[in-house]
């Protein structure tokens, strides 16, 4: 009886743990939460050129041994297979390691410090949490310590359910997170695009195939997946680009690291949306800011007739008359929605560059968190700054 009784309990514990290792790899909320190559190289800078390579590489290598060694292997030294969806956010950092090892090695890594620090990095249990609070959220966090059986460093911890205050764990700890706790309480809907993209959650979309054109420009791939549609510059644009800097002597803008512009494939569009991308502003790791271009004041009905299907109808109406620039006047509903956690906003036309209003032109749909938002309307609240 006593060894039935133990058999059980065995029987348990190999089923939690098989349940566990299921909840980390099998989950899609989990595996969407690993980074972007883009992310992580944005999150690992360092003190110079070589140092945020090393941390880069080493980066790379230990969030891919989470998926390929870390959380297949069962505390009692058994190895599960790798799920299939996990394989292919494995291989988001493999091939990048391979071909930053073997095919295409940048310069830093010919710096004699390069090996060493990046070794240094691998081994160091600090760097590894530091990238599980800077691009997991706190229950991923949780759970990967429980499994691996790895003490949680003390000054970090954090508790199932959310982040310590300050602990820069992932989309909890971004500005937005006080909103996406209040929008979650409050059951307004998150998701975007079939659940492409959601509000506080990461932006982990491969990047876009391209293909070069017959002028020897690249072009997105018709096959193109929902994908981060990071076109590169190259060819005559890049010349072109060089020539310009060279003859006004200025240095490249940085980088929004934030900005994203993401293609829908077509079944993921709304029928009233113009184009095939949309606006994306993340906040650290979580989605803070999407806006969709809309065709023309011609789908006004059908864009509204869907947000509020989405939002509610506790929404203020901002109705006008607008002049355009050639043919007559007409009258809009601009919509505006303020919810917990989220705030949305359809304007019917917009302005171009000229401060013009066209008969046929587009409009958009602004969604973002609350604190986005605020944080938004002080920026544009703020008086410019005079220059004459």
């Amino acid at each position: 009886m006593k060894r039935a009784t133990v058999f059980a309990a065995g029987v348990l514990f190999i089923f939690a743990s098989v349940i566990n290792a299921q909840k980390m790899l099998l989950n899609q909320a989990y595996l969407n939460e690993f980074p972007t190559i883009q992310r992580v190289r944005a999150e690992t800078k360092g003190t110079d050129v070589v140092d945020s390579y090393a941390r880069y590489m080493a980066a790379l290598g230990i969030i891919n041994d989470f998926i390929i060694r870390d959380l297949v292997t069962a505390p009692n030294g058994g190895v599960y297979n790798t799920p299939p969806a996990a394989e292919k956010v494995h291989y988001r950092y493999s091939n990048e390691l391979t071909r930053l090892e073997i095919d295409e090695p940048e310069p830093p890594s010919k710096d004699p410090r390069y090996g060493v620090l990046r070794d240094k990095y691998e081994k160091d249990p600090a760097f590894t949490d530091t990238l599980l609070l800077k691009m997991f959220s706190a229950e991923f966090r949780s759970d990967y310590y429980a499994w691996t059986r790895k003490p949680m460093p003390a000054a970090m911890a954090v508790k199932t359910g959310g982040p310590a205050a300050g602990s820069g764990a992932g989309p909890s700890a971004s500005g937005s997170d006080q909103s996406i706790a209040k929008a979650k309480a409050a059951k307004v809907d998150l998701a975007l695009f079939a659940g492409v993209i959601r509000f506080g959650g990461m932006l982990n979309l491969p990047t876009c195939p391209y293909e070069s054109n017959f002028l020897g420009l690249p072009v997105r791939r018709d096959n193109a997946p929902d994908c981060l549609d990071n076109m590169p510059i190259s060819g005559e644009v890049a010349a072109a680009v060089e020539i310009i800097t060279a003859m006004t002597n200025t240095k490249p803008t940085e980088p929004d690291l934030d900005a994203h512009m993401v293609y829908l494939l077509e079944e993921h569009r709304p029928t009233w949306m113009s184009g095939e991308t949309v606006y994306v502003r993340t906040y650290q790791t979580g989605v803070s800011t999407v806006v969709i271009t809309t065709q023309s004041k011609d789908v006004a009905k059908r864009v509204e007739s869907e947000l509020v299907a989405k939002y509610g109808s506790a929404y203020a109406v901002h109705a006008g008359t607008v002049t355009p620039d050639t043919g007559n006047p007409f009258n809009v509903r601009n919509l505006e929605w303020s919810l917990p956690g989220l705030h949305v906003e359809y304007r019917v036309l917009d302005v171009d560059e000229n401060d013009r209003v066209h008969t046929n032109g587009t409009g958009w749909v602004r969604i973002e968190t609350e604190t986005a938002y605020k944080s938004r309307v002080a920026k544009e609240n703020k008086p410019a700054k005079r220059v004459l």
